[in-house]
C-alpha cells in the first residue's frame, strides 16, 4: 500500500532512502511513498540522527524554495533571469514575505543572487566556478569510489549496466533525462553505497550545485557514453583503472558544460 507522506527536500529524501532503502517503493516529485505509517517512518529516521522531526513540519518558505530550486535546475528559470516575487506571490496566493524568505534561503545555498534594491536572479557561473565545482566533484567521487569499491556486488553491477543501457539508447525525453539523472544516476547510486556518513552528506549537499550547472546539458547524452569504462574496470577489480575512467568521464562532462555555457 502506498501512502503519501510529506513533501521533502532532495537531501532529506536521500537520507530517508538510506534508512530503509528496500521499503521505499517510489520517489517522485519530492513526495515519499512507502509502506510505513507516519509514526514508524519518523521513528526510523530519528534513529539515524541525520534528520530531525521538524523535517515533516516544513514552512511555506521551505516548500517555495524547493519548488523554485526545481524550476531553476529544470531550466524553467534560466541562469541570469530575474525571479518575479509578484508572480510567485500570485501563484501561491501569499504575501511577498515567504517568497523573499525562500529566495534568501536559495541565495544562502548559492542558487540565487541578490542585487540590492533591484531583485533576485538565478545564479550564473563563471568558467572558473565551473572548473572549481568539477574539481571538488572529482575529488569527492574518487573518494566515494575508493570507499565502496570492494563492496560492490554482481547484482549492483547488473543494475548499473541496465542504467547505462538506458542512456545508451538515447531515446529518453529531456524531462525523463533530468528526472533520471536526479534519482537513478550512476553517481548517486554509487554515493548511496558509501557507509561514510560524512562523505555521503557532503557529496549530497554539494550535488545540488552539480545539478545546477549540469542542467544545461540535460539533453546531451554524449558525456554518458563512457560509464561503461568505469563499470568494466570495477567488474575486473581494477581500482586504478576505474579511477582513471571516472576522471575522464567527469572531464568530458566539464567540457560539455563549458561548451553549452559559451
Amino acid at each position: 500500500m502506498k501512502v503519501n507522506v510529506f513533501r521533502l527536500t532532495e537531501r532529506e529524501l536521500f537520507l530517508i532512502k538510506t534508512v530503509r532503502h528496500n521499503d521505499l517503493l517510489d520517489v517522485e516529485v519530492n513526495i515519499v511513498y512507502c509502506g510505513y505509517s507516519e509514526h514508524k517512518l519518523m521513528s526510523e529516521v530519528q534513529k539515524t540522527d541525520q534528520v530531525k522531526t521538524d523535517v515533516f513540519n516544513t514552512t511555506l518558505s521551505d516548500r517555495v524554495a524547493e519548488i523554485v530550486k526545481d524550476r531553476i535546475i529544470n531550466n524553467e528559470i534560466q541562469p541570469g533571469e530575474r525571479i518575479s516575487i509578484k508572480a510567485f506571490s500570485d501563484e501561491f496566493r501569499t504575501s511577498s514575505t515567504p517568497i523573499r524568505d525562500a529566495l534568501n534561503k536559495l541565495a544562502a545555498r548559492g542558487m540565487v543572487e541578490v542585487s540590492p534594491r533591484v531583485g533576485y536572479y538565478v545564479k550564473t557561473f563563471t568558467d572558473k566556478e565551473v572548473d572549481d565545482i568539477f574539481f571538488v566533484r572529482t575529488k569527492l567521487e574518487l573518494a566515494i569510489l575508493e570507499a565502496v569499491f570492494e563492496t560492490i556486488t554482481p547484482e549492483e553491477m547488473g543494475n548499473w549496466r541496465a542504467i547505462d543501457r538506458k542512456y545508451a539508447n538515447r531515446d529518453l525525453t529531456r524531462e525523463e533525462m533530468r528526472a533520471f539523472s536526479r534519482k537513478d544516476s550512476f553517481h548517486l547510486l554509487l554515493c548511496g553505497k558509501c557507509e561514510n556518513t560524512y562523505l555521503r552528506e557532503v557529496y549530497m549537499t554539494f550535488f545540488e550545485k552539480v545539478l545546477l550547472i549540469s542542467s544545461v546539458i540535460a539533453h546531451d547524452y554524449s558525456h554518458y557514453a563512457d560509464h561503461s569504462d568505469i563499470l568494466d574496470a570495477i567488474e575486473t577489480g581494477n581500482l586504478s583503472t576505474a579511477k582513471e575512467a571516472l576522471v575522464t568521464h567527469l572531464e568530458l562532462a566539464r567540457r560539455s558544460v563549458h561548451e553549452h555555457l559559451a
